[in-house]
């Protein structure tokens, strides 16, 4: 492959970053997660999220993503465009290890498969933002180079295995699905099809050692997430397991685990009808954004089940190869895990999908002709530059978004408190519920637990339902020109 192209991809990606690094305010949960246990590392607290006055462990983000971070920030000090410049430098990597990559395996359209990857708005959404998806991509590509290099050597113990299965190691410690990933590597070892003798057991023993190497590299997060959840849970954890917290939850609800089967159903309708469609289409995307909630959702969702209809059954026909079995474990996992979570379909999970769903969708196309013309390369053509321009303008219209009224007011909220406390004030604040203030607050999420830790500050936004009620005791000190956020202190 030109590597003219690999440098076009990269020049790309980096016009997208100079013009969307401009926005320096991230509310989203989890990038002020990453930031914390950051911050906590860089205080010798490593597993302890300082924003909330008991020190909870981040035990739901591994902490690979975070230690970068944190180096990043004993160089040159906190600060958000900063870690949004660790997470580019991620994406431009996971650009060139698709390169190599694509260079290993046979298909056709390397150099568009390459442009799409790079030119993606879901690649480049997430490259300017601050978590660990990047991190993970290029961990994760990288790994699979070097599975397809361990799966034609003949010897078991290997220096490609033991590579591959430390990349996904590492992997997993910037993001837990790795580890589901490997059921699909393991199951590819198994499932791959030759006609030499012997190879069936061969591939048997290649599988067993790749899963063992990642096994024990694993190991330590694995000790510690059960030290935290299970023998030694806080007070603040229980009931100590992911799957009883969630039913507990959906039980005060009155759905129980019925509810939590419903957003699994749910999350799989989702991936099939709209998120893969979408990914792969990228003309697709302002659609479901912008119609969604409208008359007009059932007909995108029939269009997209069409979609997925062809596409699909190229799925079928190659569910044995590594690419198929990661689409195939990914979408099964990701529709149960935010089920757990309370959360139905999130749509930036599909990066780690992209350059997959790509190779499938030039496969597929490539089988099509039309009076002997070929219809892959057009098609792809149109879905790159379709791709390029939502990016660019998911870029240009980032810092408006950003702007956006509620977000503006709970920003000057923010800094009123900032400017009337100390580091060590408790606030009560739901939006998001891990915050990391600015100011290095501590945030709690609800009125009880800032009742009993003496919160003295709360904070009503627009994007929760609190309300004055909830705070008794408290009064008005603050309100935001536009109105949409309120600060109240306990008298």
């Amino acid at each position: 492959m030109d590597k003219k192209i690999l440098i076009s991809c990269i020049l790309f990606a980096l016009l997208f970053f100079v013009i969307s690094i401009n926005n320096e305010f991230e509310l989203l949960g989890d990038t002020q997660d990453y930031l914390a246990m950051a911050t906590s590392m860089l205080e010798g607290k490593p597993m302890q999220d300082p924003s909330r006055p008991y020190e909870l462990p981040l035990i739901f983000h591994p902490p690979l993503y975070s230690a970068f971070l944190a180096g990043f920030f004993a160089l040159f000090e906190f600060s958000y465009a900063g870690a949004k410049i660790v997470s580019f430098i991620f994406a431009i990597l996971s650009i060139i290890a698709f390169y190599f990559l694509l260079e290993r395996i046979d298909v056709k359209h390397k150099e568009l498969i390459l442009l799409a990857y790079s030119t993606s708005v879901v690649l480049l959404a997430t490259s300017a933002r601050i978590l660990s998806d990047t991190l993970f991509m290029l961990l994760f590509i990288a790994g699979t180079y070097f599975v397809l290099e361990y799966v034609k050597k003949e010897k078991i113990i290997d220096m490609s295995g033991f590579i591959a299965a430390a990349l996904f190691a590492l992997a997993f410690y910037s993001r837990v699905a790795a580890a589901f990933f490997m059921v699909a590597v393991i199951a590819y070892f198994i499932l791959e099809r030759q006609p030499e003798k012997g190879f069936r057991f061969t591939q048997l023993k290649k599988a067993a050692f790749i899963a063992v190497i990642f096994g024990l590299l694993i190991l330590p997060w694995l000790a510690f997430y059960v030290n935290s959840q299970f023998l030694h849970p806080s007070e603040f954890e229980k009931p100590g397991s992911y799957l009883n917290w969630a039913t507990g939850t959906w039980n005060e609800a009155g759905y129980g685990t019925l509810g939590i089967a419903f957003r699994i159903a749910n999350n799989l309708f989702y991936y099939i009808a709209e998120g893969i469609p979408k990914t792969i289409m990228p003309i697709l995307l302002p659609a479901f954004f912008y119609l969604r909630n409208t008359i007009a959702m059932p007909i995108l969702l029939i269009l997209g089940f069409g979609i997925f209809y062809f596409f699909g059954k190229a799925l079928w026909k190659k569910k044995t190869s590594l690419f198929g079995l990661y689409i195939i474990a990914y979408v099964l996992f990701f529709a149960i895990q935010p089920a757990l979570d309370d959360v139905t379909f999130v749509d930036r999970y599909m990066l780690a999908l992209l350059p997959f769903l790509l190779i499938f969708t030039a496969e597929m196309l490539g089988q099509f002709n039309f009076k002997n013309i070929q219809l892959a390369k057009p098609v792809l053509i149109f879905i790159i530059l379709v791709g390029a321009v939502l990016s660019i303008g998911y870029a240009i219209t980032l810092e408006q978004r950003m702007q956006n009224e509620k977000y503006v007011g709970l920003k000057e909220a923010i800094s009123y408190i900032a400017e009337n406390t100390d580091d060590k004030e408790i606030v009560v604040f739901e939006a998001p519920m891990h915050l990391y203030l600015n100011a290095r607050n501590k945030a709690v999420p609800t009125p009880e637990i800032g009742g009993k830790f003496g919160a003295r500050y709360a904070i009503i936004d627009g994007f929760r339902s609190y309300t004055v009620s909830d705070f008794n005791g408290f009064e008005k000190v603050f309100e935001t020109l536009n109105g949409t956020a309120t600060v109240y202190e306990k008298k």
